[in-house]
């Protein structure tokens, strides 16, 4: 549960109810409560059961997620300009293209992965459309990255291309079947599985990463004797660098 300054829920809150009313029950009902609502949550924080009321908001805490994130912000703002320059100059070029595809889906999906969905969203079944869509950017632009080592240095050849981009996309869709597969049967309620099936970018964030790195690894130790090695080269160590970043202070405290 994201951490909104001052709704009271905190980091961690396990919602068990919402007005007395399990989730599985709350779903069912039509209509539902409206922005400026009261709303009272049962909900477990370190073992303890309490009640916290919530007044609902009219638009989500931008504002608050934005300077809380400025990092986030201020590195999805550079990786864009880095983008957007290297593109006028290689119009042309695949991993060109594809790293502008990477900032612009990156900018879209990270803000949505972090503001995440709320309990009240995802027991209603509403206002889930920019989580759908965040979810879906994220996961492309895993999609996005493999494809872009796949394709540096090499020169523009559309038809193979066209098959990397197919094989990337097959990646994904095949993990994200062997996930629901393995994690709907499980769900504890209505609620829960809604989520589940929006976390589309959930096995890649930890399975590509790796696989990029190791595509880049072996480009690098296939073409480390030509001009391109030393490109190679780099790119292999900044994303081993990212990669172990992201595994070490993103995924493996999230894990745990």
């Amino acid at each position: 549960l994201p951490f909104y300054p001052g709704s009271g829920l905190r980091r961690g809150d396990v919602v068990r109810s919402i007005d007395d009313q399990a989730l599985d029950r709350v779903s069912q009902q039509p209509g539902g409560p409206r922005a400026g609502d009261v709303l009272m949550y049962t909900v477990e924080r370190g073992g303890i059961t309490t009640r916290i009321s919530v007044r609902l908001a009219k638009s989500g805490p931008m504002a608050a997620w934005a300077s809380l994130n400025w990092p986030a912000l201020l590195l999805a703002a550079s990786l864009l300009g880095m983008a957007v320059q290297v593109f006028r100059r290689r119009p042309d070029d695949p991993a060109a293209v594809t790293l502008l595809a990477i900032a612009a889906l990156g900018g879209v999906g990270v803000p949505a992965y972090v503001l995440g969905g709320q309990v009240i969203d995802l027991a209603f079944g509403r206002d889930l459309g920019w989580q759908v869509f965040g979810e879906a950017c994220l996961t492309l632009m895993w999609g996005a990255w493999l494809l872009f080592v796949l394709v540096l240095p090499d020169p523009f050849r559309s038809t193979r291309v066209r098959r990397l981009l197919a094989l990337c996309g097959g990646l994904l869709v095949a993990m994200y079947g062997v996930y629901l597969l393995v994690v709907l049967p499980g769900s504890p309620s209505v609620a829960v599985t809604r989520w589940r099936l929006l976390e589309t970018s959930f096995i890649p964030g930890y399975v590509f990463p790796a696989l990029i790195m190791a595509v880049a690894a072996a480009r690098f130790l296939a073409a480390r004797r030509t001009a391109a090695g030393l490109y190679l080269g780099w790119l292999m160590a900044a994303f081993t660098f990212s990669g172990l970043g992201l595994y070490l202070i993103w995924q493996l405290p999230v894990t745990i």
